[in-house]
């Protein structure tokens, strides 16, 4: 009679996790999309979606955790993450807005004093001569004018001789710098408040200036 021996059972294999796999493909995507401000809605639908497979792949038996585990993470890290940017996002617009609403009270209520305000435009640069286009005011008529090779420094002035005719549109210039020229200023002046004034450098250099 021949002998028996015990048989050993084996382990059973351990096999991939797609829940696992899918969690965390949908978690990395989540967490991308949630430092995104304009994506960041997309956190809030793809997190819980990769939290969801996560869970399932937890559950599955004899099959790897760790992607599970990681998507499940990176599901609750981009709904935070999320959140935060969109708060901050909300706060930055409404910031933009209380600030332009600002402006534009500040700018009603000045244009009844304009009547009377000096305005001068300026262009100083190390060169001889510029180029220059700069928006004027008579009456209540708005219009461009330039000065072509104007020798430089150069300045002109005008007044505002209508209460209401205040408008941020005239306020402007523009000037180029000519040949052997590295350095060229534009500047407005209202009263004698510097209200615009910018600097450029470079051969044949550009500079604009516009109040605000």
């Amino acid at each position: 009679m021949a002998q028996q021996y015990p048989t050993t059972q084996q382990a059973p294999t351990k096999q991939g996790n797609g829940w696992g796999v899918g969690a965390l493909v949908v978690g990395i995507v989540a967490i991308v999309a949630a430092v995104v401000p304009i994506l960041g809605m997309v956190a809030f639908i793809l997190g819980p979606v990769a939290i969801i497979l996560g869970i399932i792949g937890v559950t599955r038996k004899f099959r790897p955790r760790g992607t599970s585990i990681a998507g499940i993470i990176l599901g609750v890290l981009s709904l935070i993450i999320a959140g935060i940017v969109t708060a901050l996002t909300a706060s930055f617009v409404q910031a933009v807005d209380d600030e332009l609403n600002g402006q534009a009270s500040s700018t009603a209520d000045s244009s009844e004093v304009a009547a009377g305000s000096t305005v001068l435009y300026e262009v100083e640069s190390d060169g001889a001569t510029a180029s220059i286009t700069y928006g004027t005011l008579e009456g209540d008529s708005f219009g461009t004018e330039q000065a072509n090779g104007a020798e430089v420094p150069w300045s002109t002035e005008f007044q505002i001789e209508e209460a209401g005719a205040f408008d941020l549109n005239v306020f402007n210039i523009t000037a180029q710098a000519e040949q052997g020229a590295t350095e060229i200023t534009c500047r407005i002046t209202v009263d004698g408040e510097v209200i615009a004034e910018q600097t450029s450098t470079g051969e044949f250099a550009v500079v604009s200036c516009s109040s605000s």
